[in-house]
């Protein structure tokens, strides 16, 4: 569709490489073609899955794999990401609840009540009687702000919120199986 003939495709992928840096050729393989940069893979990956009718069960075998993250972000952007955060919240791993809070932020178009289903899991997790749940929640939040970070110098970063005592257990329980002690005298 772009005007190429098939003697042609050889030199035109060339010229891509060359004039563009978009395409580049495999190293390993040779007359195998790939993307120079993942985020473009991405971006294209994601338009196409918007002109596709894809299953519930498509979305739930990929909300959990770090390899499609970006992609299905991108997917949110540019549609419903309704039934995205659907399969997030059913596989319920810090991964695919990290993805689903992205999509709070980022959806283009949310279900009103997935986006709060959503919000009640994640932000009165981090103060649920149950410790299973706020660590989940606390874990969640605490990948979000590891996204959030602001550069002050080279090595050194920070955010600009305050950390939740929900994360504050997280630290205080990863130390404690180390033997450490770092409980305040006051936290109950």
């Amino acid at each position: 569709t772009v005007g190429v003939r098939e003697s042609e495709i050889d030199y035109f992928l060339e010229d891509i490489q060359k004039v563009s840096g978009l395409l580049s050729e495999s190293e390993r393989e040779w007359g195998v073609w790939g993307f120079a940069h993942l985020t473009f893979q991405e971006y294209l990956a994601a338009a196409h899955l918007v002109e596709q009718s894809l299953s519930d069960d498509w979305w739930s075998s990929r909300v959990a794999q770090s390899w499609w993250q970006e992609t299905l972000r991108l997917y949110a952007a540019q549609s419903d990401a309704t039934p995205i955060v659907r399969a997030c919240l059913q596989d319920g791993s810090v991964l695919a609840l990290a993805l689903a809070a992205d999509c709070l932020e980022e959806a283009l178009k949310l279900d009103v009540t997935v986006r709060e289903e959503t919000e009640q899991r994640l932000i009165t997790g981090l103060e649920a009687e149950d410790s299973e749940q706020r660590k989940l929640a606390a874990e969640v939040k605490l990948k979000q702000r590891l996204k959030r970070l602001q550069r002050l110098v080279e090595h050194r970063e920070i955010d600009l919120h305050f950390i939740s005592c929900a994360e504050y257990q997280l630290f205080l329980d990863e130390k404690r199986a180390e033997g450490k002690f770092y409980q305040p005298d006051h936290w109950l």
